[in-house]
C-alpha cells in the first residue's frame, strides 16, 4: 500500500522551493513513498498566461527540478490539479470568464474548456515523471445549472460528470497520466448533496460508465463512526476501480493546527482502511481560507499518521521515535495545538477554530459573544507559557511558528472578551468602567503589531511573498477597528457623542462557540465582504 501525502499549495500560501525540499525531506525520514502536490492553478502554463498570475505559480523547470530532488529521496511527486471545480480564482479573469458554468465550475463542452485542460495537462507532463495524476472533480455540486443550463437545457448530471470525466481521462491518457479523483460527486449526486451516509448507494448505471483504470479516492476527514466508514468503503468497492482513502491533519482550521484531533480520528479510521484493499492512502494538509496555519505545523501529526498506518499506536513509542529521528521534542510540537484549548476543547480533540474566530471578532458587532458568554474563562495565558517554554525543544528554523502562535495568545489574552466587557459597561450605562477598558484597548492595539510582525517573519520565511497581501488587509483592517473603536469609546465617555448605536443592541444566538466553520468573512462582519 503507498503511504502518501497531500499538500495544499493553492489556498493563499505558496511554499518557497526550498521549503518544499524540506518538507519532502521530512516525509522521507517518516516513511512516506509519495507527496501529491495540489497545485491547481498554481503552475506557470506558456499558452495560459493567467495561471499562476500575480499569484507566485512554479514554474516547469522549477517543478522538474523538484521531481528530480523527490526521487532521490524516494518520493514520488504526483501532481493535483482541478480539472472541474474549484476555479473561483481564474473566474475573475475575463479570460475564463466564459467558460465558467456556475460558482467556480468550468462549462464542460466548450471548445475553450478542452483547449485549456489540453495546455495545463502538457504543462504537468512536462513537469512531472510519474504516471500518476489528481484531477480533482470534488465538490462542484452545481454542475451544470448555470451557463450549460442556459445554452443547452436541463441535463441529467450523472451523464454530465461522466461524459466530462471521459475527457479529462482520455486527455490524461494521450500524455501518458493514469487519472486519480475524488469521489464525492457520484454520492452527492445520488444522495442529494450528501457524501457520508451509512445509507447511501451509487445507482450501477452510473458505477458501469466510470472509465476503465481511473482511481477512486475516498475522502474523509471526520467520520469515525464504524458502521458508517464500513458502509462508504463498501460502496467505494462497488466501482470495482483501483481505490485510494484521504484522511487529514487538520491544517486549515484557523491559526492553529488540530495535530491531537486529527490524531485521534485517524486512529479510529486508519486500522479500518488498512483491512479493507485500498491502494494507497493520503494524508492530507489543506490550507483553506488564507493558509493561516504553516505548513510544517502538523509534522507531529503527520509522523503519528505513518506509524498508525504501520501498525504503531503507542503515543509513548511514537513520541520517542520521534524524537529518534528529529531531535525534536513530539510533544513541544504539539503545544501548537495550544490555542484553540477552550473549556469546551479542553483536550484539543476537536477540530476547532476559536482562535481566529475570537481574534476577528469585532469588539462591537461580536458575532460570537452570545455564545462566548456561556463559555467562561479562557486561559490564553497559560497556552502562551507552553508555547514559549515548546520553542527551545524545536528546531530552530521551526521556532517562528511558536513565536507567531505565542504572539496570537497574547493578543487574544486582552481581546478575546473585551467586546463583551464593553457591551455590559455601555448597556449599564458605567462610564468609568469603559474608561477602565481604554488602556486595554490600546494594548490590544500593541500586541496585534507583535503578532503581525511575527506572523510576517513565519511566512516569509517558508513562503513565498504571495498571498501576504491577504494577510496585510485582514490584519490591517482589524487594527484600524480596534481603534475606531477606542476612539469612538472616548467620545462617548467625554461626552461628545450621545450614543453607540451597535452597543444599544443586544446579540442573539448565531452558532455553536467551537463550530469548525473557518471564514474569515463569516467572523469579521454580518456583512458581505
Amino acid at each position: 500500500m503507498n503511504k502518501g501525502v497531500f499538500l495544499c499549495l493553492s489556498s493563499n500560501a505558496n511554499l518557497k522551493v526550498e521549503s518544499l525540499r524540506l518538507f519532502i525531506d521530512y516525509l522521507a525520514l517518516f516513511g512516506y513513498d509519495t507527496l501529491e502536490l495540489g497545485l491547481d492553478d498554481m503552475i506557470k502554463i506558456p499558452e495560459e498566461p493567467y495561471y499562476g498570475y500575480l499569484r507566485g505559480g512554479y514554474t516547469i523547470q522549477e517543478l522538474s527540478a523538484l521531481d528530480d530532488y523527490a526521487r532521490e529521496k524516494g518520493i514520488e511527486l504526483v501532481p493535483s490539479c482541478q480539472m472541474l471545480g474549484h476555479f473561483g480564482r481564474l473566474k475573475k479573469i475575463p479570460e475564463y470568464e466564459s467558460i465558467i458554468d456556475i460558482d467556480d465550475i468550468l462549462l464542460i463542452g466548450e471548445e475553450r474548456t478542452t483547449l485549456l485542460l489540453k495546455h495545463l495537462i502538457h504543462a504537468l507532463r512536462l513537469s512531472f515523471k510519474t504516471k500518476r495524476i489528481n484531477i480533482g472533480f470534488d465538490e462542484a455540486h452545481h454542475v451544470g445549472l448555470g451557463k450549460y443550463l442556459d445554452k443547452h437545457g436541463y441535463r441529467n448530471r450523472f451523464d454530465l460528470l461522466l461524459e466530462h470525466l471521459h475527457l479529462v481521462n482520455s486527455l490524461c491518457k494521450e500524455k501518458g497520466f493514469e487519472p486519480e479523483m475524488w469521489s464525492d460527486m457520484f454520492f452527492k449526486l445520488a444522495n442529494k448533496g450528501v457524501y457520508y451516509d451509512k445509507k447511501v448507494e451509487l445507482p450501477q448505471s452510473v458505477l458501469e460508465k466510470i472509465p476503465e483504470g481511473v482511481r477512486i479516492c475516498y475522502w474523509d476527514y471526520f467520520t469515525t463512526d464504524e458502521e458508517t466508514l464500513t458502509h462508504m468503503i463498501k460502496e467505494h468497492k462497488k466501482m470495482n476501480r483501483p481505490l485510494s482513502f484521504a484522511g487529514t491533519i487538520t491544517n486549515f482550521a484557523g491559526f492553529a493546527p488540530a495535530n491531537r484531533a486529527s490524531i485521534a480520528i485517524l486512529e479510529k479510521q486508519l486500522p479500518i482502511v488498512s483491512q479493507s484493499g485500498f491502494e494507497s492512502v493520503l494524508i492530507t494538509v489543506w490550507g483553506d481560507d488564507g493558509n493561516d496555519v504553516g505548513s510544517f505545523s502538523c509534522l507531529p501529526g503527520l509522523f503519528a499518521a505513518s506509524c498508525l498506518l504501520d501498525g504503531e499506536r503507542d503515543e509513548k513509542r511514537i513520541s520517542r521515535m520521534f524524537f529518534e529521528k528529529t531531535g525534536m521534542s513530539y510533544e513541544a510540537f504539539l503545544a501548537l495545538d495550544e490555542p484553540n484549548r477552550t473549556p469546551v476543547n479542553k483536550d484539543l480533540l476537536h477540530a476547532s477554530v476559536s482562535s481566529k474566530s475570537l481574534f476577528y471578532n469585532d469588539p462591537f458587532l461580536g458575532w460570537k459573544d452570545f455564545a462566548l458568554e456561556k463559555v467562561g474563562f479562557i486561559d490564553y495565558g497559560a497556552a502562551k507559557d507552553k508555547l514559549q517554554k515548546a520553542k527551545g525543544m524545536v528546531a530552530k528554523e521551526f521556532r517562528s511558528l511558536f513565536e507567531k502562535e505565542a504572539a496570537l495568545c497574547s493578543f487574544l489574552e486582552r481581546k478575546y472578551d473585551l467586546g463583551i466587557k464593553t457591551r455590559a459597561f455601555y448597556q449599564k450605562r458605567d462610564k468609568e468602567g469603559l474608561r477602565g477598558l481604554l488602556p486595554a484597548y490600546r494594548e490590544c492595539e500593541k500586541r496585534l503589531a507583535l503578532f503581525e510582525k511575527k506572523f510576517r517573519k513565519e511566512w516569509f520565511l517558508f513562503n513565498r511573498p504571495y498571498g501576504w497581501d491577504i494577510q496585510t488587509i485582514r490584519l490591517g483592517g482589524l487594527a484600524l477597528r480596534i481603534k475606531e473603536c477606542r476612539e469612538r469609546l472616548s467620545l462617548y465617555i467625554d461626552g461628545k457623542i450621545e450614543r453607540i448605536d451597535e452597543l444599544e443592541e443586544n446579540l442573539l444566538p448565531y452558532a455553536p462557540f467551537d463550530s469548525a466553520f473557518n471564514m474569515y468573512s463569516g467572523f469579521v462582519s454580518v456583512r458581505n465582504l
